[in-house]
């Protein structure tokens, strides 16, 4: 069963429950007031029939000038004045419980089941009695006449009134049945327009939950469902945004898998190779040996710098930087002893420039940033050109750059710079045992320190690399 149609029957149940006891609540309030009434106007009588047998006995007594009637006489008086009132359905006059006089028959059996209860005098007693058909209420009290206690009782015939009852609670009933109609007509209308929403939003999270994480559910109906779907659709949007990235970093470590067996293979092909030459030949002159053990050194150290510039990047996404400040001047002078004999031998010069800045840097992290991106504007310069390393600060920004006038990149080049194994010139890289791999090196380790590579290159004008970063004047 359907959530809608749940809430639709639950809430018609409460209704129609609420109706009934409400109902019953009004008869039962409207029944018991009109018995009262009834019970009030009974006893009423019963006072007035029973003041109308005493007036009638003394009537008699004074009329006839006698001291006082016999037994026989207050009962024909009783029975007289009995059978002539209407206002009552029956009544009965006992004495010593003997039944003295009774209107109608009937009533006899019904007041002897009510004259064993205990009477005083100037108390009227009422009490419901039923038989098989009608229901009467029964008023009785004592009677005294010529200083005789009798007991008189009077009946009034209930049937009017439970008839009126039952009818009253048919009519209830009826009322209930077309009010509940009425409301279930409306509860089903009001419930399916309210929860409508829930069925375009269980369409739509099963088109999410299939892996269509493009779907967006429209925001309608109530507040609430408004913003449930709003949450769905900001879940739905993560989840297609982090699938997104989750499929962009296997695509980036499938391309570095692949590149990475593609750049092994080179080398490893050249040392399997030239190193079965000088296996399998008998007689090799020493030209020839040297020229075969050199390339098998050059390619050796193409693997060499390609696990070192590997194992770098593996562990720079995971490694704990230990921030610390570091004169900047004194930074760049270990990296220009670090650098030149590499300056030395592409004979190209290397000038320094840095005014009085602090620098707060993981200094073996920054030197292998410094040292990757002054390697790359080496083999990119001619020779006899410069490289210019530079650090400026201004307002609490520091600026270091590293710029060379050498080959420069296209723009199409400039933007696949810092992905990993990415060679603009791969015969020119190979022969410098370039790898691809430095400013995707220095890129994480600028990451690692709040800052991003900015890279500007001409072709044939050359590359500034820079970062700005957070520094202060000594």
């Amino acid at each position: 069963m359907k959530l809608w149609q749940r809430i639709f029957l639950t809430a018609l149940l409460l209704v129609i429950l609420a109706t009934t006891i409400t109902g019953w609540i009004i008869q039962s309030e409207s029944f018991r007031s009109t018995l009262q009434q009834e019970k009030e106007r009974a006893a009423a009588t019963h006072a007035n029939l029973a003041a109308g047998i005493s007036s009638q006995v003394v009537y008699q007594r004074l009329l006839h000038s006698l001291p006082a009637l016999g037994e026989s006489q207050v009962q024909q008086i009783a029975g007289t004045f009995l059978r002539e009132n209407t206002d009552i359905s029956g009544a009965a006059l006992f004495l010593d419980g003997t039944v003295m006089e009774a209107y109608p028959e009937q009533a006899v059996g019904r007041a002897e089941s009510f004259v064993d209860n205990v009477l005083e005098k100037d108390i009227c007693l009422q009490q419901i009695v039923r038989d098989a058909q009608s229901a009467y209420l029964m008023s009785g009290s004592i009677l005294t006449i010529e200083e005789t206690d009798y007991l008189l009782y009077t009946e009034e015939n209930l049937d009017t009134l439970y008839t009126a009852k039952s009818e009253q609670m048919r009519r209830i009933c009826y009322i209930n049945l077309l009010t509940a109609s009425a409301i279930a007509v409306l509860l089903l209308l009001t419930t399916y327009l309210h929860l409508r929403p829930l069925s375009s939003i269980q369409t739509g999270l099963e088109q999410i939950a299939q892996g269509d994480y493009h779907t967006r559910i429209k925001q309608q109906g109530a507040a609430e469902l408004r913003q449930l779907t709003a949450h769905i659709n900001d879940m739905a949007q993560a989840t297609e945004q982090h699938m997104e990235q989750l499929q962009q970093t296997a695509d980036a470590r499938k391309q570095f898998v692949d590149s990475f067996a593609h750049e092994l293979k080179t080398p490893l092909t050249s040392i399997m190779g030239f190193g079965d030459l000088m296996r399998v030949t008998r007689s090799m002159d020493a030209g020839m040996r040297q020229e075969y053990a050199q390339i098998i050194v050059t390619e050796a150290k193409r693997l060499q710098t390609l696990s070192g510039k590997l194992l770098q990047i593996a562990t720079a996404e995971h490694v704990q930087t230990e921030l610390q400040r570091v004169s900047a001047a004194d930074l760049f002078e270990e990296i220009r002893v670090a650098t030149a004999p590499l300056c030395l031998h592409n004979r190209v010069r290397l000038s320094v420039h840095c005014d009085k800045t602090v620098l707060t840097i993981d200094k073996e992290l920054f030197k292998s940033l410094l040292y990757n991106l002054i390697d790359n504007a080496v083999k990119a310069s001619r020779p006899e050109s410069e490289i210019r390393l530079s650090c400026r600060t201004r307002r609490g920004k520091s600026i270091v750059a590293v710029e060379d006038h050498g080959i420069g990149m296209n723009a199409q080049q400039l933007q696949h710079a810092t992905e990993p194994f990415y060679m603009a010139d791969k015969a020119r890289s190979r022969k410098e045992n370039g790898a691809g791999l430095g400013l995707s090196l220095c890129s994480k380790i600028a990451h690692l320190h709040n800052t991003q590579l900015q890279i500007r290159s001409h072709e044939g004008k050359g590359t500034i690399v820079w970062m700005i970063m957070t520094g202060t004047e000594a």
